[in-house]
């Protein structure tokens, strides 16, 4: 999995960022991960190596406070 995340220092505008999240489910999820970014598809990922790819270049901002669910 990778993910970029910041926290907002200031109080009132405090929020949470997730930029560019990927989640890939199998033995060797690192592996592939360039892969798909640069373009293989799901089906690919799956039939040909076995791997599935549950997240793909998820971007949220949150305010503080709130609750945000990734499935």
């Amino acid at each position: 999995m990778e993910s970029e995340a910041k926290v907002g220092m200031d109080k009132q505008n405090s929020s949470v960022e997730i930029r560019g999240l990927y989640k890939i489910f199998g033995k060797r999820p690192k592996h592939f991960l360039q892969a798909v970014k640069d373009g293989m598809s799901k089906q690919e990922l799956q039939e040909k190596h076995g791997h599935v790819l549950g997240l793909k270049d998820i971007n949220l901002s949150m305010a503080a406070g709130s609750i945000q669910v990734v499935m």
